[in-house]
């Protein structure tokens, strides 16, 4: 490709332009200081069918070798002065020289000479090539002292303001990540070992004097970490996933449905795609990586104690997911028959099971909260830096609530299930045919088969629908469209159905057109249906509300009954055992005085024995 573009551009005036700042157009990255290096199993993949996009091995060594190799793009005092329009040679260039000699007593240099070197190696990791990357980053650090301007740095072609090694580092589904990571979850394991498997936040740093050290005022201005004259390090991480992913957003503790959920989400990672759309991607995405770059920068406090160290510009990304990978496999059925046969059919299960096990799902993690207006427990997404390992249970749960609130959910979902219908009045998101569409097969499928076209069956309910409001007595054509519920709604009782009339024929009177008369007569038929369904909604969700209020009680009050009747075994149980440890203590004591009894009164019987002895040995004497 870089030979092509050579071909290219060879007889155009950018070719002077290349040559000047030292670019070399059959290899035109390398030569511009920019090396891309790619590390991971799709990486891979491309590699083996013969796209190389330099590919390097998941190894964190074969990584800081990579990124420490790359070299600089040396700017030079030349180029600069060509690009504001100067003189760099003869009379012109020497009374330049002299002229900013005499106004700022600087004196240039050849203009041979570098004003900086300039590298930026691009890092992109995939799954264990993310981790192998962001382990890479401590070997990159401690070799920035014999780079360019460095405090170690021996070479004699050292650049004025010194080298700039832009880093931007993009770690894809990273087992490394702090809160989530599947190895940083096990980090205090692995730590025993020697192994740190928590991806460290990077920092802008630089190492070597600063050109300026022996200017007043001037010398003591904190630069954001950067020494003009040094080795400069600006490195940006951005670690990016999405929500549930197993190697990256793992548990936190061992919630049997949020690792079902992890395992899933590996198996159908279609649902990344369910109900997103392009517009509100952007913008969450957006908001994320603005939001945090400016608290970086923002926050940051220079050190006096070490003025070599700049803000730390770590981004993280995650896609939050609007359905369940537990639940991705019942949706995936009902997409491919919507594919199939041109139908725009709903999901009752996973509509009735999904405010319920989004909830048991979330609590497996520590960033998860109630929220009060959904009802269910939802994540903040915001802890992704925190280390975090494997057992941790999230510290905002009030568990005494947390069975109340999942009976809510349940009925909050049945409830939406049944308000929903069978046949879905607005399009229906389907991943499969997203990705179809992507691949350029979209139009390849014929809807409507043999025995198996269920948009026939829209049709017909909707004919059915139209006879029915014929048949009550009005003669004029309505069509009442049904406005769901949004997917978020807990609340029952307070939301109503949205009916709107739209009258297609004017209503005929006596074999004559009335439109204002039918209109009124349509509108007030419209009203009270309205009414009707209002009132009937009304109080359907009271009686949930009922219910889910008398089911909490009847759960509260269980919870309640379980345990006292556990602390009534505990007490008893303390009780037995200090029973039985007085019964022992009084038991040892006894023995224990036993003991010194019989030995005392052994002791008393043989001191006559003795006495005897000693007489029957005198009298044998005499």
């Amino acid at each position: 490709m870089g030979g092509a573009l050579g071909g290219a551009l060879g007889g155009l005036p950018v070719d002077d332009l290349a040559e000047l700042l030292g670019i070399d157009l059959e290899d035109p990255l390398s030569t511009v200081g920019i090396n891309l290096i790619t590390s991971g199993g799709p990486f891979t993949l491309l590699k083996m069918l013969g796209v190389d996009l330099g590919w390097t091995p998941s190894f964190p060594n074969s990584v800081a070798d990579e990124i420490n190799n790359t070299p600089y793009l040396g700017i030079s005092l030349k180029s600069v002065l060509l690009a504001l329009g100067l003189p760099t040679d003869g009379i012109a260039f020497e009374g330049l020289k002299a002229t900013i000699e005499e106004l700022t007593g600087i004196v240039l240099p050849p203009v041979t000479t570098d004003i900086a070197d300039v590298r930026i190696p691009i890092v992109a990791g995939w799954g264990f090539g993310a981790f192998a990357a962001g382990a890479a980053y401590q070997q990159v650090v401690d070799d920035l002292p014999n780079q360019p301007g460095g405090a170690n740095y021996t070479g004699d072609d050292n650049p004025l303001l010194g080298s700039f090694t832009i880093l931007p580092m993009l770690l894809i589904d990273n087992p490394g990540r702090a809160n989530g990571g599947i190895l940083a979850r096990a980090y205090p394991f692995f730590r025993l070992l020697g192994i740190d498997t928590v991806t460290p936040d990077t920092q802008v740093q630089s190492s070597g004097t600063s050109i300026l050290a022996d200017i007043p005022v001037l010398g003591d201005i904190p630069l954001f970490g950067l020494t003009p004259g040094g080795a400069n390090l600006i490195p940006i991480k951005i670690d990016a996933t999405a929500e549930y992913l197993p190697l990256s957003d793992f548990a936190a503790w061992p919630n049997p449905f949020t690792m079902a959920n992890n395992v899933a989400a590996g198996l159908f990672p279609t649902y990344i795609l369910r109900n997103q759309s392009l517009d509100t991607l952007t913008t969450v995405l957006v908001d994320q990586i603005v939001g945090q770059l400016v608290s970086d920068i923002g926050d940051y406090e220079p050190d006096p104690e070490n003025p070599q160290l700049g803000p730390k510009l770590n981004i993280y990304v995650t896609i939050p997911a609007n359905s369940l990978p537990l639940l991705e496999p019942t949706y995936l059925a009902v997409d491919v028959v919507n594919l199939l046969t041109g139908a725009n059919l709903n999901n009752p299960i996973g509509t009735a099971l999904s405010p319920v096990l989004t909830s048991l799902v979330n609590l497996g993690y520590t960033d998860v909260e109630y929220n009060a207006t959904t009802g269910i427990y939802e994540r903040s997404l915001d802890e992704a830096d925190i280390p975090t390992a494997f057992g941790t249970l999230p510290a905002d749960v009030d568990w005494g609530q947390v069975p109340g609130h999942l009976v809510n959910n349940l009925v909050t979902g049945i409830q939406k299930a049944i308000d929903d219908g069978l046949v879905s009045q607005t399009p229906v998101s389907n991943p499969i045919k997203t990705l179809l569409g992507l691949l350029g097969l979209g139009n390849t499928l014929t809807t409507g088969g043999s025995g198996l076209d269920l948009s026939s069956l829209t049709d017909a309910l909707n004919g059915l629908t139209q006879d029915a409001l014929n048949n009550v007595g009005t003669q004029s054509l309505a069509k009442t469209s049904f406005e769901p519920q949004g997917v978020a709604q807990t609340k029952l009782g307070a939301d109503t159905v949205k009916l709107t009339s739209v009258v297609d024929e004017p209503v005929v009177d006596d074999g004559k057109a009335n439109v204002d008369d039918g209109a009124k007569k349509l509108t007030t038929a419209a009203d009270d249906a309205r009414e009707q369904v209002d009132k009937s909604v009304k109080e359907a969700g009271e009686r949930v509300k009922a219910s889910a209020e008398k089911a909490r009680e009847r759960t509260g009050k269980a919870v309640k009954n379980a345990q006292a009747r556990v602390n009534k075994i505990a007490e008893d149980g303390r009780k037995q055992i200090k029973s039985a440890a007085e019964g022992l203590q009084k038991g040892a004591e006894k023995a224990v005085n036993d003991v010194k009894e019989n030995v005392k009164k052994a002791g008393d019987s043989m001191k006559p024995a003795k006495k005897t002895e000693k007489k029957t040995e005198k009298k044998d004497a005499a």
